[in-house]
């Protein structure tokens, strides 16, 4: 389905369906007024709050649903019919005190919801798929992965042994600290947040430097899939680097992410959404939860655009 929003003169965004109720003629040809919108065929006009009236048939009474619509941190955030008129912007990227924000970005994978989740479900690719960020191949008996089912998703942890990285050095990472990333799945809609940080090789204290991406997974089509990130660090010494890590983790967060598109858009985009005839291990324990919960909560009944 798509979608018509539109700014009133007091600065508030209203959003209903692109199609006007009356011949389903397309709502964002039309013109604004006040906080409605007219239509160009016949001049149907609908207000922010659903209400549809007719020029040429004043007893024309209907309702068309509308959509809320919340900014926050330079995106429009839209709710279902039946979402709560105040929507709590923590809720959609959590905003952690202290932490600072280091934009938000897109990128865009051609392959299904599905495949691209699963990447982002486990970290047993890294040392192939990936170059800066965890551990390599000579570090993979240092791996404590923990999984916890949650009500709307899972909680996972990775420990492990970081790799050899200049540019981590000068943040005072050290090779063979422990790198941790732990992220929770949701699926309301389909988002997760990452939480990467280090502890000292001997685990006796924290790295200066940690990161959080919140990532929403949006099928744009069936085999088109688009990543939206939000960024944020903390720094706990070291402030006067801020502004070179607020530019630097968008750039590798980014790549990190180049590098997994490479590889999805190799993959197969009709695996059976119950993994069967997969040999699934451990750490592919996410996925099998993920996959249940997206077909459950998302996709059953979905129409994607052509």
């Amino acid at each position: 389905m798509a979608y018509v929003l539109w700014r009133d003169k007091r600065g508030k965004y209203h959003c209903v369906a692109d199609e006007c109720p009356h011949r389903r003629a397309s709502l964002a040809c039309g013109h604004t007024v006040d906080d409605a919108i007219d239509c160009p065929y016949h001049r149907w006009r609908v207000a922010g709050n659903g209400r549809c009236t007719s020029p040429s048939d004043p007893d024309v009474q209907l309702q068309t649903p509308v959509y809320r619509v919340v900014e926050h941190l330079g995106y429009l955030w839209m709710g279902g019919p039946g979402a709560p008129d105040r929507i709590d912007a923590h809720q959609l990227v959590p905003q952690r005190s202290g932490w600072g924000f280091a934009g938000g970005h897109k990128l865009v994978i051609n392959a299904p919801l599905e495949i691209v989740s699963d990447n982002f479900s486990e970290n047993e690719h890294v040392p192939w798929v990936h170059a800066g960020l965890g551990w390599d191949e000579n570090r993979l008996e240092t791996i404590d992965f923990r999984f916890e089912k949650t009500e709307d998703g899972a909680r996972v942890e990775y420990r492990a042994r970081q790799r050899p990285n200049l540019l981590f050095r000068t943040l005072l990472v050290s090779t063979d600290d422990i790198y941790i990333n732990r992220f929770e799945s949701k699926f309301e809609p389909p988002h997760t947040t990452f939480e990467i940080s280090w502890e000292t090789k001997r685990g006796t204290g924290k790295r200066p430097l940690a990161t959080a991406s919140t990532v929403y997974f949006v099928p744009e089509t069936r085999n088109r899939t688009a990543l939206h990130f939000f960024f944020q660090y903390q720094l706990s010494s070291l402030k006067f680097l801020g502004p070179v890590v607020q530019r630097a983790i968008p750039i590798i967060a980014l790549k990190e992410a180049r590098d997994d598109r490479r590889f999805l858009e190799t993959v197969m985009a009709e695996t059976p959404p119950d993994l069967n005839g997969m040999k699934l291990r451990k750490f592919d324990r996410p996925i099998a939860l993920h996959r249940k919960l997206i077909h459950e909560r998302y996709l059953r009944g979905h129409v994607f655009p052509k």
